[in-house]
């Protein structure tokens, strides 16, 4: 996804893997209960997500638009370039990156 490799012909397998992660595993209800600080799995999520919750939450729904509309595009052979799916990868640095949601 990071575009390190050039295999145009991947990108729809690409497309489709992050639209069902998008879709299925990231979900604001897989965040829903505050688990800052609780249980053994180590996480990266930061407590801003709980603290900021409707930012969290439209942030994922951006993100599984923007997935979606990459799948489409592949469905319908219009996913040609890795920089087609740049958008969507802008969707997850969000949480990623930019809003404090994540321990870097």
């Amino acid at each position: 996804m990071k575009g390190e490799i050039d295999q145009p012909n991947a990108l729809a397998t690409h497309a489709d893997g992050f639209a069902i992660a998008a879709t299925y595993g990231v979900t604001s209800a897989a965040f829903e209960q505050n688990t800052d600080g609780l249980g053994s799995e180590k996480t990266t999520a930061t407590a801003k997500i709980w603290q900021d919750w409707d930012r969290f939450d439209e942030a994922l729904k951006a993100m599984e638009v923007a997935a979606q509309a990459i799948q489409t595009a592949a469905a319908n052979g219009e996913l040609t370039s890795f920089d087609q799916l740049k958008p969507a990868l802008k969707e997850c640095g969000f949480c990623h990156r930019d809003s404090g949601f994540r321990e870097k």
